[in-house]
């Protein structure tokens, strides 16, 4: 295997204040709640993110009908994942998998499968054999993300390295070409999309506005769009390692890197999935524009939630009180089964009854209970702490999973 010099290698609310208090209170007026994640109008609606065919020329699938928009291609060439939030978008391309050692050594393994098979399984859309056999690239539509998994089923992939990449920090890349005109934020820090940058730490996107002021003057806003959440890894025994984003430009194009110490294969129980999800950013946002009734859902399995607590309902909850937060799941039938309730980080878990908590990602931690063979319904029942009261009242939003299903967005205003 020929190795090269990297010199070598050219990679082509508005929130309105209601100031008259007494008539605020005299006719309960409610305060417009600020949107946390991404926008919905009251009453909360239940969000499909199921995947079909896409009605875009150039894409075969999409789903659309959720907070965000994303559409597949059926091959892994240019644009191959398009992802939009309200007018901010960017395309991903899969392009390489390769070891370098330091700045001077690079050593290709996989090329991307531009052929690789196609497989649609309800919110999941999955390559398989992206980067050849034994490495599928998996993308789950979920209520607050797109959740991105590489998932390497064998070690064997990885043949040992040239003797100077293993003498120079070795590391895995898994390279994507993106596509976008937004601004880049990681670390506080402006990216020139010139320089190359290296980061353990989240990206934000941020759409800019541009408005006239009189004759002269031009003012410039930056609105939140989304974030590619901190990458990990997670092997088959649960082990959990952050990784490293690189962000670079070659040529005309703009380069995201995932960067894995080469180390991790030795010590690593396989699968090993690595995760650079697309999450959607907290704060204010424009409310997607209401479109046609989504067709029901063909599922039968049926999910339901209950809050009890003193001036609890359906759908809000007082602030800094403990909330008895029941949630069921009817009609599955399933074998081995696991429950999992995924919660926002601004609540906290006061009693698990029996469940585990884990972080999830930076918005949401889950709790998952072993509930064995089901056949019907099934519940579980825990107390959490709601968040302290904002101004205007914010939403949260709430989701449960079983199997391979899981429920509609869920969401709860705290006033």
């Amino acid at each position: 295997m020929k190795v090269r010099g990297r010199s070598e290698f050219g990679h082509s609310v508005v929130v309105t204040v209601l100031l008259l208090l007494s008539i605020f209170v005299l006719l309960n007026i409610p305060n417009e709640p600020n949107l946390v994640g991404f926008a919905l109008r009251q009453p909360a609606a239940e969000i499909d993110n199921t995947i079909e065919s896409s009605s875009l020329e150039e894409y075969a699938y999409e789903s659309t009908k959720g907070i965000y928009e994303v559409y597949f291609k059926k091959n892994l060439g240019k644009d191959a994942i398009k992802f939009k939030k309200n007018d901010a978008e960017i395309t991903l391309q899969p392009f390489s998998l390769r070891y370098v050692g330091g700045l001077e050594y690079i050593q290709p393994i996989r090329e991307v499968n531009p052929l690789s098979k196609v497989e649609v399984d309800g919110n999941s859309y999955v390559y398989k054999n992206a980067f050849g056999e034994g490495i599928d690239l998996v993308y789950s539509v979920m209520p607050t993300m797109l959740k991105e998994s590489i998932v390497i089923q064998d070690p064997s992939i990885f043949y040992e390295p040239d003797p100077r990449i293993l003498q120079n920090s070795p590391m895995i890349e898994l390279e994507f070409i993106m596509n976008y005109d937004l601004e880049t934020y990681f670390e506080d820090q402006k990216w020139d999309k010139n320089s190359r940058k290296v980061t353990s730490e989240r990206i934000d996107f941020k759409s800019v506005e541009e408005k006239r002021i009189g004759f002269f003057r031009v003012e410039r806003k930056e609105k939140d769009a989304f974030s590619f959440s901190k990458p990990f890894s997670i092997d088959a025994n649960g082990k959990k390692i952050f990784l490293e984003y690189e962000l670079k430009k070659s040529g005309e194009s703009l380069f995201i890197t995932i960067r894995i110490p080469y180390g991790l294969v030795e010590t690593s129980s396989f699968p090993l999935e690595i995760d650079p999800s697309i999450i959607v950013r907290r704060g204010p946002s424009t409310p997607p524009t209401p479109s046609a009734p989504s067709a029901p859902s063909t599922s039968s399995t049926k999910f339901d939630r209950n809050l009890n607590c003193h001036k609890c309902g359906k759908h809000k909850a007082p602030p800094l009180t403990n909330v008895n937060m029941t949630i069921s799941v009817d009609d599955v039938d399933l074998t081995d089964a696991i429950l999992t309730d995924y919660y926002p980080t601004e609540w906290i878990v006061i009693d698990t009854a029996g469940g585990t908590l884990s972080s999830h990602n930076e918005s949401l931690n889950k709790i998952s209970w072993q509930v064995g063979d089901v056949s019907g319904y099934v519940e579980r029942s825990y107390i959490i702490k709601s968040p302290q009261r904002t101004l205007p009242a914010t939403k949260y939003f709430f989701f449960t999973e079983i199997g391979n299903k899981q429920s509609k967005l869920w969401q709860v205003i705290v006033a």
